[in-house]
Formats: structure tokens, C-alpha cells, sequence
């Protein structure tokens, strides 16, 4: 219901903060659609609506995560934050591999996110890996359209409202999508 109010916060006031923190250096958001060609998502009550991703450029992403909290708590002491946003999930993941493609200029970018739960043991998710990075998105680069594949690891779960701790995607890929 206040969308508008929410949009015009996080793009204006939350991501600029964000980005004041060394070493978070590009954020993008983007809006759960049904698109075509995509399997439709159904949300679970309590799930969001939004996805924003950053990226992090450190040697230490632990001190990263500390001095986001920090700013954080200095956000919420200069009346920064807002009551519109409730989030239901973050998790940091480490890049694995990352694909670019083409990426014309003027481009409606559109991202489609994978999130992949498997491997019980090391061995298995060392072989989903080498398999996953190896075989599967070089196969991606004569797809029309792909613009950039980027492959997770989970690193560190922070927030979870919306899933149990053992329902929490070992691997996230990001993929995006030109969209004009």
C-alpha cells in the first residue's frame, strides 16, 4: 500500500547510506514480476516483494558486515530508517565464478535468481561446484539476451524471517536479462 513512500526511501535515503560504507561498492533492486518464458513465483504470505543486491569489494568481508551494522545503528539514530521496509531474509554469498556476456548500452536489465538448496556433504557440493562452473553456465554464453551469470556460495546467513535455517539456498545465481 505504500510502495511509492518505500521506493523513494530505499533509492534515495537507504542506498546512498549503503554505498557510504567502505567497501559496498554497486547496489541494484529489483521487483518480483512474472515474466515470460519464467516460471510464475508463488510467494508464501509473509515473503517480499523486493530483492536488493550489493556488491562488496573486501579482503575481510566479516569487518564489511560489522561496519554496515554499525552504520546501520547510525542510520536508525539520524531518523534514516523507515517502517515500510521489513526484511524477511539476508544473507551474504560469496562469488564463485561470474560470466559477462554482452551488455549494450541503454539496457532494461531484468534479473532472474536462482536459488539452489543441495549437496549433503563437502564432496557432493564440490562436484555440484566444478559441474555447476564448468560445464553448465559456459554452456549459457550463446543464450539471446543473457547479459551476466554471476554463481554463490552461501557465506553467512544474518536475517531469516521467511525460512527455516536448513531451507536457507547454499547457492545463489544471479542472472541478468536484457529486457528492452
Amino acid at each position: 500500500a505504500r510502495d511509492t513512500e518505500f521506493n523513494t526511501w530505499y533509492d534515495d535515503i537507504d542506498i546512498p547510506d549503503v554505498l557510504e560504507v567502505p567497501s559496498f561498492k554497486r547496489a541494484r533492486r529489483a521487483v518480483t514480476v512474472e515474466a515470460f518464458g519464467f516460471p510464475s513465483i508463488q510467494a508464501k504470505e509473509g515473503d517480499g516483494n523486493y530483492v536488493a543486491l550489493y556488491d562488496i569489494e573486501t579482503t575481510d568481508i566479516d569487518t564489511s558486515i560489522i561496519d554496515l551494522y554499525v552504520a546501520a545503528r547510525k542510520m536508525s539514530t539520524l531518523g534514516r530508517l523507515t517502517d515500510v521496509l521489513r526484511v524477511v531474509e539476508a544473507n551474504y554469498y560469496r562469488r564463485l565464478t561470474s560470466y559477462e556476456f554482452v551488455n549494450p548500452e541503454d539496457t532494461v536489465v531484468y534479473y532472474y535468481i536462482e536459488k539452489i538448496l543441495c549437496c549433503n556433504d563437502a564432496e557432493s557440493k564440490q562436484n555440484y561446484e566444478l559441474w555447476y562452473q564448468n560445464q553448465y553456465l559456459p554452456a549459457l554464453e550463446n543464450v539471446d539476451g543473457l547479459l551476466s551469470v554471476n554463481f554463490y556460495e552461501l557465506y553467512r546467513i544474518m536475517e531469516v524471517l521467511s525460512l527455516e535455517p536448513e531451507e536457507i539456498p547454499h547457492h545463489l545465481v544471479v542472472y541478468e536479462i536484457d529486457g528492452s
